[in-house]
C-alpha cells in the first residue's frame, strides 16, 4: 500500500474553483465513502477548509488510485477532469507525508504559520474515523502530522510569522480605513472563523454585534465579548449601525451587494467565506472589501 494525496489549493487554482470544490461536513462525508468502494482505495480522509480540498489515500495502485480520487472530486464539483488535473498537485508516498506534515504546520497555508488549519486537520481525522474510511495507515500519519504541528508551534517562532487570515485581513482593512478601535463591526456568522474574527476584533477594542441564523449561537459569540446578538431577520437594522462588516457565513449565494450597503455607514468589509458571501460591486459605493482574492493577492 502506498500513500497518495491529490489536493486543490490556493496555491494552483482560482478562487472560483475552489468554491466549488469546498464542502461541509456531510458533502466531505458522502465523498469518503464514495472513494472507499473503490476498487484501488483502502483508506481515505477528505480535508476541506477555505483555501484547500485535499484527499488523502492509501492506495493499491498509483496512477489508478490519481484517477479514482481527481474522477470522484471532479464530479463533485461538476468540473471536467481534464481542467481539474490541471489545477491539482498530486503527492506520493515521501512526498505524501511531508506535505502533510507542512499542512498540519500551516506551512503549506495562504498566510504561513496561522495554526486554525491543525483544528480542520484533526477535524477531518476524526470525521472519517468514524465512517471507519480510516485504517493503520492514515491514522498513524495524521497522528504523526498532528504532532509535529504541535511541535513546529510550540518549539518556534512560526506563529509570530504566520498570523491568522482574520488578523491578515484585519491589517489590510486597517491599511485602507484605520483601526478596529472604537470601530463598530458586525460579525455574520458562528463558526470557528467567526469565533476567531470576534475574538481579533475585541481584542482590538471595537464594539461588537453578532448576526446568525441560528440566534441562540449568535448571542453565545457575542456573550463571550460583552457584545450583543441580533436575529438574521435584523440584518438590516445591524448594517444601518455599522461601521465594519465581517462575513464568514456558510451560505452558497452572495446576500450582500451594493443594493444592500447603500445609505449605511459601512465603510469597510472582510468577506472571508467561500464561497463569498458579498458581491465586489459594493466597492462602486467606496466601501473597502477585502476577500479571499485579495488575500491571495496580499495587496488591495
Amino acid at each position: 500500500m502506498s500513500i497518495l494525496v491529490v489536493s486543490v489549493s490556493h496555491k494552483t487554482t482560482p478562487v472560483g474553483v475552489l468554491a466549488r470544490v469546498a464542502m461541509g461536513s456531510p458533502e466531505s462525508a458522502k465523498l469518503a465513502d464514495a472513494l472507499i468502494a473503490s476498487e484501488h482505495i483502502d483508506e481515505t480522509v477528505v480535508l476541506s477548509t477555505c483555501n484547500r480540498t485535499e484527499l488523502y489515500a492509501s492506495v493499491s495502485r498509483f496512477h489508478a488510485g490519481v484517477d479514482d480520487l481527481t474522477t470522484a472530486l471532479a464530479e463533485f464539483a461538476g468540473v471536467a477532469v481534464a481542467d481539474l488535473r490541471t489545477m491539482c498537485s498530486v503527492y506520493f508516498d515521501e512526498g505524501a507525508v511531508a506535505h502533510t506534515f507542512a499542512v498540519a504546520s500551516g506551512l503549506d497555508s495562504m498566510v504561513v504559520g496561522e495554526n486554525q488549519i491543525l483544528g480542520q486537520v484533526k477535524a477531518a481525522l476524526t470525521q472519517c474515523q468514524g465512517l471507519g474510511t480510516v485504517g493503520t495507515v492514515l491514522n498513524s500519519l495524521f497522528q504523526q502530522a498532528i504532532r509535529v504541528g504541535k511541535r513546529v508551534h510550540s518549539e518556534t517562532t512560526i506563529g509570530s510569522a504566520g498570523r491568522s487570515l482574520v488578523g491578515s485581513a484585519y491589517e489590510l482593512l486597517a491599511a485602507q480605513c484605520g483601526e478596529l478601535n472604537g470601530r463598530r463591526v458586525l460579525v455574520i456568522g458562528a463558526g470557528s472563523m467567526a469565533s476567531l474574527a470576534v475574538r481579533t476584533a475585541a481584542a482590538a477594542g471595537a464594539r461588537l454585534t453578532c448576526v446568525n441564523r441560528t440566534y441562540a449561537r449568535g448571542h453565545q459569540l457575542a456573550e463571550s465579548v460583552g457584545g450583543r446578538a441580533l436575529a438574521f431577520s435584523e440584518l438590516e437594522t445591524a448594517l444601518s449601525t455599522t461601521d465594519v462588516v465581517v462575513t464568514c457565513t456558510g451560505a452558497q449565494d452572495l446576500f450582500l451587494g451594493r443594493e444592500q450597503l447603500a445609505g449605511t455607514p459601512v465603510v469597510g468589509i472582510v468577506d472571508l467565506a467561500l464561497p463569498a458571501d458579498v458581491s465586489t460591486d459594493v466597492t462602486e459605493l467606496g466601501i473597502t472589501l477585502v476577500n479571499l482574492d485579495t488575500l491571495v493577492k496580499g495587496q488591495l
